[in-house]
């Protein structure tokens, strides 16, 4: 491989090692959620749903 070659390599693979380790940073530093924040539907209303006999 030529040298152009190895720059495009280079600077392909460090660009998405930098998105990556951007993305799992700001993830990672997310504050912690509260389980009673987490409150969903208790029942599915299911009435509306065809049934095969």
């Amino acid at each position: 491989m030529n040298s152009a070659g190895w720059v495009v390599m280079i600077v392909s693979v460090g660009s998405v090692m930098c998105l990556v380790s951007y993305c799992l940073y700001r993830v990672l530093t997310l504050p912690a959620v509260e389980v009673h924040d987490l409150e969903g539907p208790l029942t599915i209303d299911t009435s509306r749903v065809a049934t095969k006999n």
